[in-house]
């Protein structure tokens, strides 16, 4: 998998004492990333619709947690929380399956 470049993950978690939301932050070094992807959706067979959705994909043989609703940041970010322009995750498709070169999350987002 050709990659280009580094993302920060902002995974979303809620304290279970304090009830408060809490971003728990990764960083991955190296991975594929492909902008303004229009994405097709059906809700039913007569009702389809795109929307423009940044695709970005994890090589990894690993369990990865990200979720609907996270955040990312192009780039390694130091910050304790999504900065402004972050784009939040809308899909997570867990595709490590198949050759070992090719195992992968993919990840869509706006």
């Amino acid at each position: 998998m050709i990659t280009q470049g580094g993302i920060t993950l902002f995974h979303a978690l809620v304290d279970p004492v304090s009830r408060e939301n809490y971003y728990q932050k990764s960083f991955f070094e190296k991975v594929s990333i492909r902008k303004s992807v229009t994405v097709e959706k059906r809700m039913s067979k007569n009702a389809p619709w795109a929307d423009k959705d940044t695709v970005i994909r994890i090589p990894t043989e690993e369990e990865i947690a990200v979720s609907v609703g996270d955040w990312i940041v192009f780039g390694e970010c130091t910050d304790d929380l999504p900065p402004a322009g972050s784009l939040q995750v809308s899909t997570v498709s867990d595709n490590r399956l198949g050759s070992k070169m090719m195992r992968h999350f993919k990840v869509a987002c706006r």
